[in-house]
């Protein structure tokens, strides 16, 4: 697996994440967006990346802010629902230019305001393959097997 960290440019600030690759080669490619409050450092996630790259799957997990040593260069305070549609836009314009994504395979994994945020960028971009919303359970108990 190889893991890079990798930045561009919206709306003249940086937007950063971290590419997960099974490999050399060309990969369907899930992009992972996280909820209110969390971003790259959420260990479950990770391992979520880091399982799907097991599975030959490449993921793209970005940060919508700078909130908790965050990647990106826009505030918490700035976010609104309509503009992580229009940030998770431009991440689904950056992950399509990847000489190794299959552009027609590209899935969105959303977690909470993440989940939300992706079905309101698939209500209207084609490009989308797959979307899966992820749940947590609450504290004390485990997700069933």
């Amino acid at each position: 697996m190889i893991i890079r960290k990798t930045f561009f440019e919206f709306q003249g600030k940086k937007v950063g994440g971290y590419f997960y690759l099974p490999g050399d080669g060309k990969y369907p490619c899930a992009i992972v967006v996280h909820g209110f409050g969390g971003g790259t450092f959420e260990h479950g996630k990770t391992l979520l990346c880091s399982a799907l790259c097991q599975q030959g799957i490449a993921c793209f997990f970005f940060d919508f802010y700078s909130h908790n040593g965050g990647l990106s260069e826009f505030l918490i305070e700035e976010m609104t629902i309509s503009f992580q549609v229009a940030v998770l836009g431009a991440v689904m314009d950056f992950v399509s230019r990847q000489e190794f994504v299959k552009t027609k395979k590209i899935a969105i994994i959303g977690h909470s305001l993440g989940g939300l945020t992706g079905y309101l960028f698939c209500s209207h971009d084609e490009r989308v393959a797959a979307l899966y919303g992820l749940d947590s359970p609450p504290a004390g108990r485990e997700a069933p097997a």
